[in-house]
C-alpha cells in the first residue's frame, strides 16, 4: 500500500486538513494510507517543521510520499516543489523548508511542480503530484537546481573556538528545550572536556545525563534525545514553563581545560 504522510500548520478544528486528505483520495487509484506526523507545527514555523518531518520521515518505508504544508502562501505567486531523497518523495513549498530539511545532503533531485494562488489549487497539484508518483505515470515536471531553492535561514549552531552558540528550535509537549546542537557538533568541539551549558540567566548546567530520572524530580538537566539534538529538561516537569524561555531563545556551550566551577 503506497503511503502518504502529512506535517503541516493547519491544526484540527478547521476544514483544509480534511479538504487536503480528501483530494489525494479523490485523485488516486488504490487510494493511499494517509498518516499524520505532526499538525500542530507553529504557525508559519518552518524551523520546527524541518525538526519534526527531519527526524521522522526515515521511520517510513522507501516509497513514502511525505507532504509538508506549511507557511504555504509565502508570496502572492508560490511556487511547490518535489524533492526525492534517499527513495523518499517530499513534497513542500519553494519558502525555505527543504534547505533546512537537507543542508548537509545535497545534490538532491528537486522538480518544479508549478505556480499556485490559493488553497484549491495547492491541493490539486498534490493530489496530481501523488497519483502520478504512485501510478508511475510519466513525470514531466521541470527539474531545478538545488540552488534555486529558496533558503532563508540556517539549522546549525555557531561554533568559535571554545564556544558553541546555539538557540531554542522547538519545545515539545512536556516543555522539555530542544537545542540545534547536535551531540557530532557538541563531541567535535567539547573533545572530552569540561563544559557549561548557560541559557536565561541561570547558573549553568555542567553535566550529560542519559535519562530523565538520573536525576530528583523536579531537577533540572542537560541530555541529547533520539534524535540527537542537546536538549534542556526537568524530570517530571516543564522546563518552559519552569525558565520561562520559548522559541528562539540563545544557548552557550563553554568548553574549558579545568572543570569551572572549580
Amino acid at each position: 500500500m503506497s503511503i502518504v504522510t502529512i506535517t503541516s500548520d493547519f491544526g484540527n478544528i478547521n476544514y483544509n486538513l480534511g479538504a487536503l486528505k480528501g483530494t489525494i483520495l479523490s485523485m488516486c487509484d488504490p487510494q493511499p494510507h494517509i498518516v499524520d506526523i505532526s499538525n500542530d507545527i507553529g504557525n508559519f514555523n518552518i524551523v520546527e517543521g524541518a525538526y519534526v518531518i527531519g527526524n521522522s520521515y526515515a521511520y517510513f518505508p522507501v516509497g513514502t510520499l511525505h507532504i509538508i504544508a506549511i507557511n504555504t502562501f509565502y508570496s502572492q505567486r508560490s511556487k511547490l516543489l518535489l524533492l526525492i531523497f534517499d527513495g523518499h518523495y517530499f513534497i513542500a513549498p519553494n519558502n525555505g523548508i527543504l534547505p533546512l530539511l537537507f543542508e548537509d545532503q545535497f545534490p538532491i533531485e528537486v522538480y518544479d511542480l508549478g505556480i499556485y494562488s490559493d488553497q484549491k489549487m495547492f491541493f490539486n497539484y498534490i493530489g496530481m503530484s501523488a497519483k502520478k508518483l504512485f501510478s508511475h505515470e510519466e513525470f514531466n515536471f521541470s527539474s531545478m537546481a538545488p540552488s534555486d531553492l529558496i533558503s532563508r535561514i540556517s539549522l546549525r549552531p555557531i561554533t568559535s573556538g571554545d564556544t558553541i552558540r546555539g538557540s531554542i528550535i522547538f519545545i515539545d509537549k512536556y516543555g522539555n528545550l530542544i537545542t540545534n546542537v547536535k551531540k557530532t557538533v557538541f563531541d567535535k568541539v567539547g573533545k572530552n572536556r569540561p563544559f557549561a551549558v548557560f541559557f536565561r540567566h541561570k547558573d549553568p548546567i555542567t553535566s550529560i545525563h542519559n535519562h530523565y530520572h538520573e536525576v530528583a524530580i523536579g531537577d533540572e538537566l542537560c541530555l541529547f534525545n533520539m534524535a540527537g539534538y542537546l536538549e534542556i529538561a526537568i524530570n517530571l516537569g516543564n522546563a518552559s514553563e519552569h525558565f520561562n524561555i520559548s522559541l528562539d531563545e540563545i544557548i552557550q556551550i563553554d568548553f574549558y581545560e579545568d572543570n569551572p566551577l572549580n
